[in-house]
């Protein structure tokens, strides 16, 4: 599934200008108004707002390591992320060669 899924972003990106960032903007917009109606149809709405855990996780109180632990991992994955959208931009400002260029 995730090779379908690379095949089928490659084709698309030149849609977008080849922003990966407003491809993942459309995914997430479309996947909104998809799963809206799916949740609906099978009943998921009410367990969603009988669910009891949801309001009681926002009361907890965590201590400084949890915080701290979870400042390192988001900041590290944007970091990440970061240098991945360089890294891609980067490419795809260098020239391709016609013999080295995909059929896809």
């Amino acid at each position: 599934m995730l090779t379908l899924y690379s095949i089928y972003t490659k084709k698309v990106l030149p849609s977008v200008n080849q922003e990966v960032c407003l491809l993942s903007y459309y995914n997430n917009a479309y996947s909104i108004i998809l799963f809206i109606p799916l949740i609906l149809v099978n009943g998921e709405a009410t367990v969603l707002m009988n669910y009891g855990h949801f309001h009681s996780w926002f009361n907890e109180s965590k201590n400084t390591l949890w915080w701290t632990s979870n400042v390192i991992v988001l900041a590290s994955s944007a970091f990440y992320a970061r240098f991945k959208q360089q890294e891609m931009e980067e490419k795809s400002r260098r020239a391709v060669p016609i013999e080295k260029r995909s059929l896809v």
